[in-house]
C-alpha cells in the first residue's frame, strides 16, 4: 500500500498579508510566495484497520516563517464515508495525517527577502496500491 502526499496550495499568507496585497508581486500580481519542502513524511496505514480502501484526507495547516509547521486542522475526507470504514478507522487515518503533517521539513516562504508564515491545503491520499 502507498500512500501519496499531495501540496494543494497556499490559501492565505499571515504575518505578510498587508505586504502581500500591497506590493508588487504579492496577491493580485500571480505570484504568491511559498515554501520549499524538504521532506513530506508519509503516514502509515493504522494497523487496527483491516480492511483498506482509498480515500484521502484534507488537511489545513500553518507553514511558519521559523520552519514550523502549526495548528494542523482536519478539513475534510474524501470520500464522506469510505466504504467499509468505521468512525474509528476514519479517526485512526486522520490522527496519522495529522501527525504527519506536523514532522514536515521545509523552507519557509519568503517575500520581500523576509520568511513569512502563511496557511497551505494538505492532502494525505490512502490507498490501496499493492
Amino acid at each position: 500500500m502507498k500512500i501519496r502526499v499531495l501540496f494543494v496550495g497556499c490559501l492565505i499568507a499571515i504575518a505578510a498579508w498587508p505586504v502581500l496585497s500591497q506590493s508588487t508581486g504579492g496577491i493580485g500580481s500571480g505570484k504568491k510566495p511559498h515554501p520549499v519542502i524538504k521532506n513530506k513524511p508519509e503516514p502509515d496505514w493504522p494497523k487496527s484497520i483491516k480492511k483498506k480502501c482509498d480515500c484521502t484526507v484534507v488537511l489545513r495547516a500553518v507553514f511558519t516563517s521559523k520552519a514550523t509547521v502549526t495548528n494542523v486542522h482536519f478539513v475534510e475526507i474524501k470520500p464522506d464515508a469510505p466504504e467499509g470504514m468505521s468512525v474509528k478507522d476514519i479517526e485512526a487515518i486522520i490522527e496519522r495525517a495529522i501527525a504527519a503533517a506536523y514532522q514536515i521539513k521545509f523552507k519557509p516562504a519568503t517575500k520581500d527577502g523576509r520568511p513569512v508564515a502563511m496557511w497551505m491545503e494538505l492532502e494525505y491520499r490512502f490507498t490501496d496500491d499493492k
